[in-house]
This record gives structure tokens, sequence and C-alpha cells, in this order.
């Protein structure tokens, strides 16, 4: 890993080194260089296309024709199939366009991923395959060879208990997105592949913006238990407007702070600090990352 990436407004921390060997992952998932008509994913990352993974998928009426193409595709091989993916988008297609992006979750191999990113790779007259992620994705859960490739970084083993809450993976097709949010524990963020802009707000002005948009929409949901409301509708809306597009007359624009993490970065998330997170590319470039939330 490259080093330690520190938004300006939210610690005082300098950039620290991390070993380039603390994850092998970033060697050994990806390839350094891609040539005409390959994958972004490594030959070895292959040989683990059947384990079940945890999927979110974003679906919309103007984006069906290419993953209708796909699937098409992945039926004609016999390979495997994405039931559950095959219903989202046929049940999306016969939506009218002007209904609005829906959010869906769902089991499927690793394989669904490889073969979308290698189908974008093939396939450029089609237009890319956007807004699938594998996202947090337990790192415990994932055979042996593959958690062996994401160990914890040493800044992680030796934060004040040294104990790792939790931890996950996450590769996605661009975009991919996560809306404002905390955590109830320090985040260490590290990017892979690819590049991702992170979005801070410190708790309080947080707290701020997060009870205004509450009120303004009738709710009453704790600002710590999170579900999938974050991930799709008017609340989503109305935090990624006070994240991403503020007005300068907002009262919490001054604690706004950003940071840009590409392959090699790692990010300290400050426990209470509400964050969001952006892939940066072209529509279905290929994304990865690993986070692990300690104590």
């Amino acid at each position: 890993m490259a080093g330690l990436v520190v938004p300006s407004s939210a610690l005082t921390a300098s950039r620290l080194s991390l070993p380039s060997t603390s994850l092998p992952a970033a060697e050994k998932w990806f390839r350094k260089e891609n040539s005409s008509g390959q994958s972004p994913f490594s030959d070895y990352l292959g040989t683990f296309e059947d384990i079940l993974v945890p999927y979110e998928f974003t679906s919309h009426p103007t984006r069906t024709t290419q993953w209708s193409i796909f699937l098409q595709e992945l039926r004609r091989q016999a390979t495997w199939h994405a039931s559950e993916l095959e219903d989202i988008v046929a049940s999306s297609s016969t939506r009218s366009v002007e209904a609005s992006a829906q959010f869906h979750q769902f089991q499927a191999p690793l394989g669904l991923l490889l073969e979308a990113s290698q189908f974008n790779v093939g396939h450029p007259e089609e237009g890319p395959l956007t807004h699938i992620y594998i996202a947090q994705s337990d790192i415990r859960d994932l055979p042996s060879s593959l958690s062996d490739d994401l160990q914890s970084p040493d800044i992680v083993k030796t934060s004040p208990k040294g104990d790792i809450y939790s931890s996950s993976v996450w590769l996605g097709l661009q975009p991919t997105y996560t809306p404002l949010h905390c955590d109830p524990n320090p985040n260490i963020f590290c990017q892979l592949h690819g590049h991702k802009t992170v979005r801070f707000l410190p708790p309080k002005a947080a707290l701020g913006v997060f009870n205004q948009i509450q009120k303004k929409l009738g709710m009453r949901t704790s600002a710590r238990l999170r579900g999938t409301e974050m991930m799709q509708g008017p609340e989503r809306d109305l935090l990624h407007r006070a994240a991403w597009l503020p007005s300068p007359e907002d009262a919490h624009y001054p604690h706004i702070s950003q940071a840009a993490v590409g392959p090699g970065d790692a990010l300290f998330i400050p426990k209470g600090w509400w964050h969001t997170i952006a892939s940066q590319g072209r529509d279905g470039e290929l994304n990865a990352s690993a986070n692990w939330w300690c104590r």
C-alpha cells in the first residue's frame, strides 16, 4: 500500500507509509495492464468463480438492454444462471422509463461479476454493464486462499484494542456508490483497483443534516441503524444532495471535506464521522476496495 490519505479537516495525522506487500489481493486479483479483449480480473481470481457472494444492483428501465443481452449470453453458455438477476432485469424492463431506479440485493456466484466485466471489454458496441456491486462481502467468509490475500494491515492490528470488529471486500462496475452514513467503529478503507472519492462530515454537522432530512420526510429513523431506505428513494436523494451538491449557504457546507483514493491508498475514517463513497472513471470500469472496522 502506498500510504494513508487523511481528509484535511478530519484529522491532524500525516500521511503514513504502509508496506506494499500488505494486501496481496491488489497484485494477484487484477491484471496490471489490460490487453485488448482481456478482463481486468486475473486468471487466478477466475478459479474461484463458483463462490457465492452478496450483490447489490440498481436497476432502471433505461439500462436493461445491455443486461438482457448479457444474460442471454450466459444462458447460451449454460455454465450457471443468475435467475434472480434475470427476474430483476425482466421486471425493470416492463416499467415506465419515468420510473425511478430501484435497489436490489441478492446472492450469486463471483463469476457473475467476472463475466460482466469481460462482457464490457468484449462488447463495446453494446454499451457497458453498470451499477452492479459485490458490496460488504465479509472477508472471513471467503475461501482461505482469498482471505489470506486480504490480511489486516498492521495499522489495524495496532489500533487501540487491536480488535477487528468486521471486514469487507467491495468489487463493482462503475458507477458504484455508498450513500452518506456513519459507522459505529473506526474504519480503515483500502483501495485495491480503480479510484474513488470519499466525502466526510463531522458528527455534529452530519446529525444536523440527517435530522433536517428526517423532519422534512416525516421520518423518525435512527442515524445508526440504517436499512435499504438509505439506498433508494427520497432519503437517499436528499442525503446525496447534501453531500455532493451542497449550496454554499447550507450550514454544513464549510464542514465538508474530501479525499481521493487510488490503488495502494488507505483512508482512516474516524468513529462517528459520516461519509459517502463514489467510484470514479468510465462507466463499466472495475473498481475494488477492502476495509476493516476496528476498536
